[in-house]
């Protein structure tokens, strides 16, 4: 099964990136649905093909990172309606990535470096978001300070987590490897 969906994987980023040259040699790349939606498809391809929880984890945290990027720049033009849909696709995202990093704590997976990226990056956004509010119209400033709470949110529960790991691995909690 591991390997069928690798090969799947491999052939939507090698049919993508066909596509993607030959529609920039055209011009027409950002007329396009298909085209538009490309690097999403793909990053989907690659997440439905790794089977590391770890890794599909900082995936799917490296995704985010890349939706908020996108927010940025649909903020500065005043899309709102584009910010609001990557506010939701960055919190999908995060989500996820969460989500993977606690099914890897209950097969005892040592999650720890993993929950500090997710703890770090979270803690960047909040510097960006930060900067951005007072520099986006109205609407997208509400969506900004949305965004924002819940990164609040996220950090607090991470980083409880990551001082609940640190007391077990200091009390010498063999029982609790990864948890």
């Amino acid at each position: 099964m591991g390997i069928k969906k690798n090969i799947i994987g491999v052939a939507v980023v090698v049919v993508g990136v066909s596509f993607n040259v030959f529609a920039q040699q055209k011009g027409n790349l950002s007329s396009s649905p298909f085209f538009s939606q490309l690097p999403e498809k793909m990053e989907k391809a690659t997440i439905e093909t790794e089977e590391n929880l770890l890794k599909k984890a900082k995936l799917y945290i490296e995704y985010a990172k890349r939706r908020l990027e996108e927010f940025k720049i649909s903020a500065a033009k005043g899309d709102t309606n584009e910010v609001k849909k990557l506010a939701g696709d960055y919190q999908d995202s995060i989500m996820k990535g969460i989500e993977a990093i606690n099914q890897a704590r209950i097969k005892r997976e040592d999650v720890g470096d993993t929950l500090k990226i997710v703890e770090n990056v979270l803690q960047e956004n909040t510097k960006i978001l930060d900067k951005l509010i007072n520099n986006v119209p109205l609407e997208i400033g509400l969506v900004v300070s949305q965004l924002q709470e819940v990164i609040d949110s996220l950090r607090e529960q991470i980083s409880i987590e990551i001082n609940t790991i640190q007391k077990e691995e200091n009390e010498g909690c063999s029982s609790c490897a990864g948890r």
